[in-house]
């Protein structure tokens, strides 16, 4: 909380406003079917998947230290000013792990 107290408000918000479109770019890249819009005005701090089982993802994801939140056929992927590009990466890598895996 200190953190997010010490920074100004513009400053957080562009900065997970590019980590989110990072993330959107990454995803859509590596083929995941994204419900969130792609237009970055018209989405907030995160990014929802669809998955048919977004419970089991999470699962996996949870055995690799990532923390998501799976939301009926969507797993959603948060990001905030702590969050930085390699962790993006390590998302989007374990992912792809968790597909590769499931084929």
């Amino acid at each position: 909380m200190q953190l997010l107290a010490s920074v100004e408000p513009a400053t957080i918000a562009a900065h997970v406003s590019a980590l989110t479109d990072y993330l959107h770019t990454e995803l859509s890249r590596r083929g995941e079917r994204i419900a969130s819009p792609a237009d970055a005005e018209s989405r907030g701090p995160q990014i929802a998947l669809r998955d048919p089982e977004p419970e089991r993802l999470a699962a996996y994801l949870a055995d690799q230290r990532i923390i998501t939140s799976p939301r009926a056929d969507l797993l959603r992927l948060a990001v905030h000013y702590y969050t930085n590009t390699a962790d993006v990466d390590t998302v989007v890598q374990a992912i792809y792990d968790y597909r590769i895996q499931r084929w």
